[in-house]
Parts: structure tokens; C-alpha cells; sequence
């Protein structure tokens, strides 16, 4: 009985790590997708940007201060995906 109880024991211990290394495969996955959302929605609010100033609505020095602050931005996030 003593022995079954160890097995179990181990068994039990063998489990919650397999659980906890799970929790943390997922997390990452869901950081990645927030990550490609976030690229996605830059994206297509640069592409605003752009028409918004090839409309002449825009100065280029607010284009200018936008895009690259958008850009740096976006590389970072790429940055951080390939990481992940």
C-alpha cells in the first residue's frame, strides 16, 4: 500500500508540472495572438494615416511624428512575436 501511495504521489507531482507547462504554452499562444491583432489594427489605422494625407488633411509633419512613431511600434511588436 505504502509503495502504491508513492506512485501515486509521484504520478500526482508528474501531472501538476505537465498541467503548468500547458497553462504556459497557452499563454504565450494567447500573447502572440494579441500581438498579430495589435500589427493587424496598426495596419490598417497607418493605411488611414496614409490616405488622410494624400487627401492633403494632414501636414507632413503630423504624417511624419504618426508614422514613425507607428513603425516603431510595429517593429517592436514583430520583434516580440518572434520571440514568442
Amino acid at each position: 500500500l505504502g509503495i502504491k501511495y508513492k506512485e501515486q504521489e509521484n504520478l500526482r507531482s508528474i501531472m501538476w508540472a505537465k498541467q503548468g507547462q500547458l497553462a504556459e504554452i497557452q499563454s504565450i499562444h494567447d500573447a502572440e495572438l494579441r500581438l498579430l491583432q495589435k500589427i493587424n489594427r496598426a495596419d490598417e489605422e497607418f493605411e488611414l494615416l496614409f490616405q488622410r494625407f494624400a487627401a492633403g488633411e494632414t501636414t507632413l509633419a503630423e504624417f511624419l511624428e504618426s508614422f514613425l512613431v507607428s513603425r516603431k511600434l510595429h517593429h517592436i511588436r514583430l520583434v516580440q512575436v518572434k520571440k514568442l
